[in-house]
């Protein structure tokens, strides 16, 4: 995927889901990947912000402002499936959405599980 169809996919999914009353703020997504995608998520502790610069570190209790970071974040399916045993990783990733304020607020808060 070249960067001006990164671009393109980006504004594409804000244009076409915000109203007069409503905006999508965030997405997540947890599903299997290969190549590159895994390698970023396993890289990245099991999840994965989308056209960001800023990444998870692994620390547990961590906060990811939403307002400085990606509006897409990809997940990893669990290392108890076959999918994860074959690509060998141990560790099961899940992330807390805290939306408690304005947007501007808003926070996610990976953890991970070593399995």
């Amino acid at each position: 995927m070249g960067l001006s169809h990164e671009i393109i996919q980006k504004n594409s999914i804000w244009t076409a889901y915000t109203g007069h009353n409503f905006q999508i703020r965030f997405i997540c997504r947890g599903h299997q990947h290969n190549g590159l995608m895994l390698e970023n998520m396993v890289n990245n502790h099991g999840i994965y912000g989308l056209w960001s610069e800023i990444q998870w570190n692994g620390v547990n209790g961590t906060q990811i402002p939403l307002i400085h970071a990606s509006p897409v974040w990809v997940m990893n399916v669990s290392p108890c499936t076959s999918y994860g045993k074959d690509n060998g990783y141990n560790f099961d990733t899940y992330t807390l959405l805290d939306m408690n304020g304005p947007y501007q607020n808003w926070h996610l808060q990976p953890h991970k599980l070593i399995i």
